[in-house]
């Protein structure tokens, strides 16, 4: 039997430090007077979740198949590989601002 508590206590921090860091960057836009483009959130959100699939997708070579048919491996903010969040996050970005 897996024991969830301890992911779900690192998920929530995940999702805390998330929330910080967007709270600090609208404070630091807002102080120095910078402009927002309309797409600047679209490739944000495309850099975003190519980060979140390139982290995960850098598992495939150890995680069994099994184990990612459960929707908990994809759910949770752990297990996750740096080098495939930097690639995804910068693939995804890029990608992104070829689309709009």
């Amino acid at each position: 039997m897996h024991d969830y508590g301890s992911e779900l206590r690192y998920s929530v921090c995940v999702a805390l430090a998330l929330l910080l860091g967007w709270l600090i960057r609208r404070k630091e836009l807002a102080r120095l007077g910078y402009t927002k483009h309309p797409r600047h959130g679209i490739v944000g959100f495309g850099s975003l979740l190519g980060a979140v699939l390139g982290s995960k997708l850098g598992l495939i070579f150890f995680v069994p198949p099994a184990a990612m048919l459960d929707a908990a491996f994809w759910w949770s903010f752990d297990g996750k590989t740096v080098i495939g969040a930097l690639i995804g996050g910068y693939l995804g970005g890029e990608l992104t601002k070829k689309l709009v």
